[in-house]
């Protein structure tokens, strides 16, 4: 055999091993990120739609399981508008009193059945009291990744077609930096799930990954998607600092949440803000994100609910959100409803 064709030999076997090695390193990186969990999954479920005014909703009319990072598995189910609540028509009964919840995937209910999420308990709650009443009907309106901006054009245009009494808005840390973020963050590929614009945009084979590598999710989650309309990234700590790199959105979301009032009101329904922490209940950061929502209410003449210290109490007795997902158990909600409903009465909000 000729010398170059030996080196050239040599040079692919070289060539191959390297390879190789890649691979099977990027097989064992992939293992691990998937046994410590450390990308976020693809979707909540398998099953978004776009819609011609909302960023994104829910697939109409599906059914499946939802498994969370604990291995619980929770049954979903979305109703003919993609909402995960039963049918409900746009006209309101004579005599009932119609509470409308707009939020992200804590008002949606993800860790817990349809039944437990804090919505459906309020209005078995409201129900249940023994004076004279008209009958409560909450309608779930709560989807996976909203946040205020959103939450005002779904109120907009889906919202007050249900002719609401009462405007309930759930508001978490994470909404501050979806605000960072823009309405236009994510896209829903033809799969049904969700993917960063950004990376939909560096075409197919990106976004293959990011379908299927926690990996390539992590990558993404850390570089590419979390990138907001400025290029730059988002500070999650400072979420919680007075003045900090999130101050302009928290601005931006509470006047996200004006747009909410305005609407409601002008509509006739009354609004009530609540706060919901998301699965740490201890420490300046909490407080201040409850502080702070407290304040812009009153500022607004309207109701702020606070569950902190209801969550806090109750976790002394037993866990109020799942270890590793981060949303709330089923007692964890029952707590918000508990909470919701004892300020609604409270407030005179319903009769």
């Amino acid at each position: 055999m000729a010398r170059g064709a030996t080196l050239t030999g040599g040079r692919s076997a070289r060539l191959a091993t390297g390879a190789a090695a890649v691979v099977l390193t990027l097989v064992a990186l992939e293992g691990a990120t998937r046994v410590m969990d450390l990308g976020p999954p693809a979707t909540a479920m398998n099953g978004y739609v776009s819609d011609p005014v909302l960023p994104f909703r829910c697939r109409p009319n599906v059914s499946g399981v939802d498994e969370i990072a604990d291995g619980v598995r929770i049954p979903y189910h979305h109703n003919s508008l993609g909402f995960r609540d039963d049918e409900h028509a746009f006209a309101k009964p004579a005599g009932t009193l119609r509470v409308v919840g707009l939020g992200d995937s804590f008002t949606y209910g993800t860790g817990a059945p349809m039944e437990a999420s804090y919505l459906e308990q309020l209005e078995r709650r409201l129900n249940r009291r023994p004076a004279p009443h008209p009958p409560v009907e909450a309608i779930n309106l709560g989807l996976p990744r909203y946040f205020p901006s959103a939450e005002a054009l779904l109120l907009q245009h889906y919202g007050l077609r249900f002719d609401p009494d009462v405007v309930i808005v759930g508001v978490t840390p994470n909404d501050v930096i979806d605000t960072f973020l823009g309405l236009d963050a994510v896209t829903v590929h033809e799969s049904g799930y969700l993917v960063p614009r950004a990376t939909q945009q560096l075409g197919p084979f990106a976004t293959t990954l990011f379908l299927h590598s926690q990996l390539a999710r992590m990558v993404v989650a850390r570089t590419l998607a979390p990138r907001g309309t400025g290029g730059e990234v988002p500070r999650p700590d400072d979420v919680f600092v007075a003045g900090g790199f999130h101050e302009w959105d928290w601005q931006a979301l509470e006047s996200d949440l004006h747009s909410i009032l305005g609407l409601a009101r002008r509509h006739g329904a009354r609004v009530a803000v609540v706060g919901i922490p998301q699965s740490g209940l201890d420490g300046p950061g909490v407080q201040y994100f409850d502080s702070r929502l407290a304040v812009w209410s009153r500022s607004e003449n309207t109701l702020y609910i606070s569950v902190l210290d209801a969550l806090r109490t109750g976790a002394t007795v037993e866990p109020m959100y799942w270890r590793q997902d981060g949303h709330c158990r089923p007692a964890g909600y029952a707590v918000i409803a508990e909470t919701i409903a004892d300020a609604l009465i409270g407030a005179g909000m319903v009769p």
